[in-house]
C-alpha cells in the first residue's frame, strides 16, 4: 500500500536518515565558507548548494509539523513540543559559545570581552521569534578568514518558528470556522488542498524564478524555504490522494528538462522536490530502517557545525582543507552525540 494516508501512519520512515544526509552536506558546504571565506560555488538548478540541503528541512517539518498538529489537536502540545525539541540544546551552545569558546577566540582581554553589550547579547538568539539573529561577539575568530561570524547556521531557526505560529494561526481559523458555519467550514475544508497548492505554487513563480536566475539574495531563499514548507504541509492535508512511488518521482524530475526556461519552472520543482523527499522518507525499507535507533544527531549536527569549524580554524590556523574537514566533522559528530543523548533526547521523553 503506497497511499501516503497508510504510509504516514507509521513513526518508521527514513525522516532521521534524511535530515542527517542533509545536515552533513551543510556542513561539508559550510567548511568551503569558513576555510576560504566564500561561499562554496556549486549549485542545484540555480540555488545553492548548501540551501538546497537547507530546503529539504523545510520540505520535512512542513510535512511532520502539520502531521502532528491534525493528529493532536491540541495547540499547548503543539508549541510545548516544538519548544523541547529547539530550545534546551540551543541554550546550551550558546551557554558554550559564550563562557568557552568566546574567552579562549577573543582578542580582546576577558575583563573587555566579560562587559562587551554584544557578548551578553548574544543570549538573545535564543528568542526565536526574532529575525535579527546575532553573528558576531565580542572579536571572537577575528582572523578567520570568514571572520567575526560565530554560528551562521542560525539564522534559518527563526523561519521555522514563524512557520510553526503561521500553521498554529490557521488551525485557529479554522477551528473559528468550524463553530461558527459548519457548512462553510466543510465546503472549506474540502477545497483547502487545491486552492492552497494553487496560491503557493503561483507565489513561488515569481519568488523563485528569481532564485534562479544569477542573483542571489537571502530573502528570495526565505520564500523559497516557506514555499516548500507549505506545500510539504498541504501534502499532508492531501494524505487521502497522494500515491507515493519511485517511477513516478523519477517521471517528474524528467519533466525539469522539458520545463527548462518556462515560467512554471519554479513551482514545478518544488513539487519535484517534496515529492520526491517524501518518497524516499517512506518508501526505502529493510536495514535502512535500522538507523532510526541511533537518534536524530541532524539538529546538533547542524547548530553545532558552524562554530566548531571556526574554532577548529582558531586552534590550527595553518591546517589543510582536507584534514580541517576531517578533524572537525568528526568533532561536530561528537557534539552532536552529547547533545543528542544528553540534552535533546531527555527533554523529548519527558514530553
Amino acid at each position: 500500500m503506497h497511499r501516503l494516508s497508510f504510509l504516514s501512519q507509521s513513526r518508521n520512515n527514513n525522516f532521521n536518515l534524511i535530515r542527517l544526509i542533509c545536515a552533513v552536506g551543510v556542513l561539508l558546504a559550510h567548511s568551503h565558507l569558513v576555510f576560504t571565506g566564500s561561499s562554496l560555488p556549486w549549485y542545484m538548478l540555480g540555488v545553492r548548494l548548501d540551501h538546497m540541503f537547507v530546503a529539504v528541512f523545510f520540505v520535512i517539518s512542513g510535512f511532520l509539523i502539520c502531521r502532528s498538529l491534525v493528529r493532536s489537536q491540541d495547540l499547548r502540545q503543539y508549541f510545548l513540543s516544538r519548544a523541547i525539541r529547539l530550545l534546551p540544546a540551543l541554550a546550551v551552545l550558546l551557554l558554550i559559545t559564550v563562557f568557552i569558546i568566546g574567552p579562549l577566540a577573543t582578542d580582546y582581554p576577558l575583563s573587555i570581552y566579560f562587559t562587551d553589550p554584544s557578548t551578553w547579547r548574544y543570549f538573545l538568539n535564543l528568542n526565536l521569534f526574532s529575525i535579527d539573529t546575532q553573528f558576531d561577539l565580542a572579536d571572537v575568530f577575528s582572523d578567520n578568514p570568514y571572520p567575526q561570524k560565530i554560528n551562521a547556521s542560525l539564522w534559518t531557526l527563526p523561519i521555522e518558528v514563524w512557520l510553526y505560529s503561521m500553521v498554529a494561526t490557521l488551525f485557529c481559523i479554522a477551528l473559528l470556522l468550524q463553530d461558527a458555519c459548519p457548512p462553510l467550514f466543510e465546503k472549506a475544508r474540502q477545497s483547502t488542498v487545491l486552492w492552497g497548492l494553487f496560491a503557493v505554487l503561483l507565489g513561488s513563480n515569481s519568488v523563485i524564478n528569481t532564485l534562479l536566475s544569477d542573483r542571489q539574495d537571502d530573502s528570495k531563499t526565505i520564500l523559497l524555504f516557506i514555499c516548500l514548507f507549505a506545500i510539504a504541509a498541504l501534502c499532508y492535508l492531501a494524505r487521502d490522494y497522494l500515491v507515493l512511488r519511485y517511477r513516478y518521482a523519477g517521471l517528474l524530475w524528467m519533466g525539469v528538462v522539458a520545463l527548462l526556461d518556462t515560467p512554471i519552472l519554479s513551482a514545478y520543482v518544488c513539487i519535484c522536490i517534496t515529492y520526491s523527499v517524501l518518497v524516499l522518507a517512506y518508501r526505502p525499507g529493510g536495514f535502512i530502517r535500522q538507523f532510526n535507533q541511533f537518534g536524530d544527531y541532524s539538529y546538533g549536527l547542524y547548530i553545532y557545525g558552524f562554530v566548531v569549524q571556526q574554532m577548529t580554524l582558531q586552534l590550527w590556523p595553518n591546517i589543510g582543507f582536507s584534514l580541517f574537514v576531517i578533524v572537525s566533522t568528526i568533532a561536530t559528530f561528537g557534539a552532536a552525540a552529547l547533545s543528542w543523548h544528553w540534552i535533546e533526547q531527555p527533554c523529548l521523553k519527558r514530553l
